[in-house]
């Protein structure tokens, strides 16, 4: 089981995640996912 982004904003941050990673921009793709977790962890109000 891959990635299951819960809302668009998630699948757009691992969209660009995938592509920063593709053009060897690591560093950036790590700070894009660890956004993704952070975001999980304390979800904006609503």
């Amino acid at each position: 089981m891959g990635f299951q982004p819960q809302d668009e904003w998630e699948s757009k941050a691992h969209e660009l995640a995938l592509s920063l990673l593709e053009a060897g921009h690591f560093g950036l793709a790590e700070v894009e996912l660890a956004a993704i977790i952070e975001r999980r962890e304390n979800p904006p109000p609503v």
